[in-house]
């Protein structure tokens, strides 16, 4: 007769919070991030500081899995639910402005400058902008904003 071992009991009760499967996989995704940066901090100096979109884009998504913590199935459920219709629409738009291309002739932006000159009291927002902001030395703006204009 053989010997059947019976499953060992198991706790009996709700399954942990997000919080605390967060704190179990803390380590792991500090040692992640550090070589994330590392590595990023290593091609930008062989190669300079990634620009061209579909490069971000690849940064991005070894990003998000950093931020899982290298979890495989909760990286392609984040990126396929949350992340992939917009990467599929930006890269919609991007065909579509190289497609259109020549086609149109001149951009029409006259009325809209107007309406934001009478609105904004005969100066438009983005040359006040320009005209506070804009030094020849650049400033600590300068650099922080160069990731959200990528």
């Amino acid at each position: 007769m053989t010997d059947v071992v019976a499953p060992a009991d198991q706790e009996s009760g709700p399954p942990p919070s997000p919080w605390e499967v967060g704190r179990q996989h803390a380590g792991r995704r500090r040692k992640l991030l550090v070589g994330y940066v590392v590595l990023l901090l290593v091609v930008s100096a062989f190669f300079g500081f990634p620009t061209g979109r579909e490069v971000i884009v690849g940064w991005l998504l070894a990003f998000l899995f950093v931020v899982v913590g290298g979890d495989l199935r909760a990286w392609r459920r984040a990126v396929v639910k949350d992340w992939l219709p917009f990467l599929v629409a930006l890269f919609a738009y991007d065909l579509l402005r190289g497609l259109a291309k020549g086609s149109i002739h001149r951009a029409h932006v006259l009325p809209q400058l107007r309406f934001d000159e009478w609105l904004f009291g005969g100066t438009a927002p983005t040359v006040w902008l320009q005209d506070h902001l804009y030094s020849p030395n650049p400033s600590w703006y300068d650099y922080a904003i160069v990731p959200v204009y990528m």
